[in-house]
């Protein structure tokens, strides 16, 4: 169909718009189909039933209905809102059919089996006429009888012009009927509905902010953007930490918390205090505190709480928690429970790699927040980090840095806390984390090795080209203080480069690393030099020249990995830069020199 463009595209749901088009084509063509399209509030069900409506402006009867909860113990409330337009065709149906849709307008109710078959035939009747849509929104709120019925007839629209598109929270009370689930919005769309909510105010890193806050969820962009305050936008304030107060979803999920029995409440605040809980610290937590294998399942059904089904039991699997809604629970929360919370995991954290966590529970408690527990916490993650437990080292580098009063200090420490993130897989917290560091940065040396991590993020994930002028930024902040780090930036910079087909770029590095003031001249940076300017000259097409300068950076390689008294002994990087360089020469040395590169 293709009419679902301009200011009405749905950003990040081109697979379900295709899915959606692709279910009108087919009924259009009389071979009817069914479809329920489940995600939690705020993600975007409501906008694809809006697309579908309107990709059914071509010749479509559209009949709607929206379930409330004030109507949810109303039976036939929303068989009377979907089905009303169509009482002039009544007369059309056998007189059993139309005496069981009496119920509609006051009649006594009919078998179940009765009224379903007079809904199927009503729906069939209509579509005679030209194909139609029946879009049922927030279905989880009909009541009982009209869902059951809307159920019934679209398990059975395979031979008719007629589609039934439901959105729900879940698909419990929907099942046989195909369901679409939708996942979290990725980055891109979600800076998308940013921009269109607010406008070109948003400075690069408070986007970031705003997006990785609202975990994909569409509607949680808007009202974070709506939220911004004018020092935000300025720069002047830390950017949001949680959803404005009275805000839909907010509101929304503080409400789920409360109607959780108290044992369940108990159990979600826990989680909120500690994102990096495993189950099987939930589960002891659970048992402590006397919270019911039923309290738990009431905590996961909410949505609240995500829990694996073993967790229970034991096993050591990932409790995960998105962290709009934990830090919305969080933010609503009282003093006396978060107390009770953080009482609660300070009991429970014995283990000695459960330190950290531990360390930081303990000071929440007696609220003290000084650079004594930052360091005992900074300590940890040393040791963390020593023993390559990257996902336990992160988070503590992380707590140390919130404890740590002095700028410099906290900047590296977050500057740590990003490091170990990246080398423990997590590129998005490593982003995260990075986006905090600039503005504690005074001389700029700091931001500089920011965006050469950042760079290395995005080359190391599949984006060189995003990658060069994060690598090329941070050679220009760091020449003032680190000559050799900024050539090592502009290295990598280069590769990024060669990686992305950008080969005049990869001589304007070149030239820059050829000429960059500061660099100290070891064996380490004349090798460097010499690769890049060597493979400058090959992408130009000058093969002697190359073949000089890649045969200097060879034998350099091999000078640095004999010599074992020097400070570059065992210096894998430059060993790995000499095998390029023989590799493309073609030189037999190459072998040798990545086996000391590894």
């Amino acid at each position: 169909m293709g009419v679902l463009s301009g200011h009405d595209r749905l950003y990040g749901r081109d697979r379900e718009l295709r899915v959606v088009e692709g279910l009108l084509g087919r009924a259009r063509g009389g071979q009817g189909g069914a479809l329920t399209v489940v995600a939690d509030a705020g993600m975007g069900k409501t906008a694809l039933l809006d697309a579908a409506e309107r990709a059914a402006a071509e010749g479509f009867r559209v009949l709607t209905a929206t379930g409330v909860p004030a109507e949810a113990d109303v039976p036939y409330a929303g068989l009377h809102r979907l089905l009303r337009p169509l009482s002039d065709l009544a007369g059309e149906l056998p007189p059993a059919f139309r005496t069981a849709l009496a119920p509609l307008s006051g009649g006594e109710a009919p078998a179940p089996f009765v009224l379903y078959s007079a809904v199927c035939e009503l729906l069939s009747v209509a579509a005679r006429s030209g194909p139609v849509l029946c879009r049922v929104d927030d279905a989880q709120w009909l009541d009982r009888v009209s869902l059951e019925a809307l159920a019934f007839a679209a398990r059975r629209v395979q031979d008719e012009r007629l589609a039934i598109v439901f959105a729900a929270r879940t698909q419990a009370p929907l099942t046989g009927i195909p369901h679409l689930r939708l996942p979290p919005l990725d980055e891109e769309a979600s800076l998308r509905i940013l921009q269109d909510a607010a406008g070109d105010a948003l400075g690069t890193e408070l986007a970031e902010e705003v997006v990785d806050l609202a975990s994909g969820c569409a509607l949680a962009v808007r009202e974070l953007a709506g939220g911004l305050t004018a020092a935000q936008l300025s720069g002047g304030a830390a950017p949001p930490r949680a959803l404005p107060p009275g805000s839909v979803l907010r509101t929304l999920y503080r409400h789920r918390h409360l109607r959780l029995p108290p044992g369940a409440q108990r159990l979600v605040l826990m989680v909120a205090a500690d994102e990096w809980l495993v189950a099987a610290t939930v589960a002891r937590a659970a048992r402590t505190a006397g919270i019911g294998a039923r309290e738990i399942e009431a905590a996961r059904e909410s949505g609240l709480l995500r829990l694996a089904d073993h967790a229970v039991a034991g096993d050591d699997a990932v409790v995960v928690r998105d962290r709009l809604v934990r830090s919305s629970l969080w933010a609503e929360a009282s003093r006396a429970e978060r107390r009770s919370a953080h009482a609660l995991l300070a009991q429970l954290l014995v283990q000695d790699w459960q330190r950290p966590s531990l360390i930081w529970h303990r000071a929440a408690l007696s609220g003290e927040a000084d650079d004594r527990i930052a360091d005992e916490l900074a300590e940890a993650a040393s040791r963390s980090r020593r023993a390559g437990r990257y996902g336990d080292s992160w988070q503590a580098w992380q707590r140390a840095a919130a404890l740590t009063s002095e700028r410099g200090a906290r900047a590296d420490r977050l500057l740590a806390a990003a490091t170990d993130a990246w080398a423990g897989g997590r590129a998005r917290r490593a982003r995260a984390v990075l986006r905090q560091v600039r503005p504690l940065d005074e001389d700029g040396t700091r931001a500089g090795l920011a965006e050469l991590l950042r760079g290395e993020i995005e080359a190391g994930s599949g984006s060189p080209a995003t990658a060069v002028p994060m690598l090329r930024d941070a050679a220009e902040r760091l020449a003032g203080t680190d000559g050799a780090l900024a050539l090592t930036a502009l290295m990598w910079a280069a590769d990024a480069a060669d990686a992305a087909g950008d080969h005049s770029a990869y001589a304007e590095i070149a030239e820059r690393a050829a000429n960059l003031p500061g660099a100290p001249d070891t064996p380490r940076t004349r090798l460097m030099r010499a690769h890049l300017a060597g493979m400058a000259a090959t992408f130009r097409g000058r093969y002697a020249e190359a073949a000089r300068l890649l045969g200097r950076a060879v034998r350099l390689g091999e000078a640095i990995a004999g010599d074992s008294s020097a400070d570059h002994s065992g210096d894998s990087a430059a060993q790995a830069w000499a095998a390029l360089a023989a590799l493309a020469l073609g030189d037999g040395r190459a072998r040798a020199l990545a086996a000391g590169a590894v």
